[in-house]
């Protein structure tokens, strides 16, 4: 999803803006493309053209279950 064609507009593309580390405690957001080390993490993409507003969520495989708890079932597995 990241750094791919929008899935709503089919022109823009997604880019990451940050991301939200799953840890023990308050939620962090963390602006950046990607975090820095292999931290549980869900990372948010947001459409480069100004009027789509796509925004999307994805995960990495061993993050599913942490994010899948906290944010519900609509995330993808970037492998």
């Amino acid at each position: 999803m990241i750094n791919c064609n929008c899935p709503v507009c089919l022109t823009g593309v997604v880019e990451p803006v940050g991301y939200i580390e799953l840890k023990e405690g308050p939620l962090e957001f963390c602006f950046g493309r990607y975090p820095l080390t292999n931290k549980v993490a869900i990372l948010i993409g947001l459409c480069s053209r100004g009027n789509c507003q796509y925004i999307g969520l994805e995960t990495a495989s061993e993050s599913l279950v942490n994010a899948k708890s906290l944010i519900g079932s609509d995330l993808k597995i970037r492998k």
